[in-house]
């Protein structure tokens, strides 16, 4: 299986730059622990405990091998739900979410595509991620935002998942099949198929992902 090594470099070097690049302040910002505010758990490189930037990486690319050529997946995260009006139940992401990922928000989409650099050869991952918004983070602690995706997960792009604007349609356009599964979270969902180009549509019933779990 061919693994782009050049791009697993590069994340690994972006999650070094952290270092000299992101100062405490912004780990702080993030809405989970990151490895310079939470050395006792995490260790440097580290997304997740035991569980590095590289090693992400790597599950990606094995999933954007099985797609077809030009193919793309998106893999939505769970939605935040509630026992009441204003009382969550304690947040668990969707497996295949953080299998990926390492991302611990709601209301997240991961895009993968196959072949997605120049050459046709390295895959491309972006990432629709919830904005900041000062009054809410009050309650709910903080957001990674599109800043947090970038730097702290190593996504090539990030965008607003309230505001998407062109990008998740223009990845839509470009695809030769997408893969997708509905049912996981319905306002990621709403926001899928409202996206595709005229004349196009996103496949229903959904077309299951290849199985996650055995890619390690």
């Amino acid at each position: 299986m061919h693994l782009p090594f050049r791009r697993v470099f590069r994340e690994l070097l972006q999650c070094r730059r952290s270092v000299s690049e992101c100062t405490r302040n912004f780990a702080t910002k993030l809405g989970q622990p990151h490895w310079e505010t939470h050395p006792h758990l995490l260790q440097p490189g580290e997304v997740t405990p035991g569980t590095t930037a590289i090693e992400y990486a790597s599950r990606r690319a094995a999933l954007a091998e099985q797609l077809p050529s030009g193919g793309v997946a998106l893999i939505a995260a769970h939605p935040e739900r509630f026992m009441s009006h204003d009382i969550p139940y304690r947040f668990r992401q969707h497996s295949d979410f953080m299998y990926l990922s390492g991302f611990n928000e709601p209301d997240a989409l991961l895009i993968i595509e196959k072949g997605a650099d120049k050459h046709g050869r390295e895959p491309g991952f972006s990432m629709l991620v919830r904005p900041h918004d000062p009054k809410r983070e009050i309650w709910d602690g903080p957001r990674a935002g599109i800043d947090g995706a970038l730097q702290a997960f190593a996504a090539d792009r990030a965008y607003s998942v309230a505001a998407p604007g062109d990008a998740l349609r223009s990845v839509l356009h470009r695809a030769s099949s997408v893969l997708f599964d509905s049912s996981i979270n319905p306002a990621v969902t709403a926001l899928v198929e409202a996206a595709p180009p005229s004349g196009r549509s996103i496949p229903s019933p959904p077309t299951p992902l290849p199985p996650l779990t055995p890619l390690t």
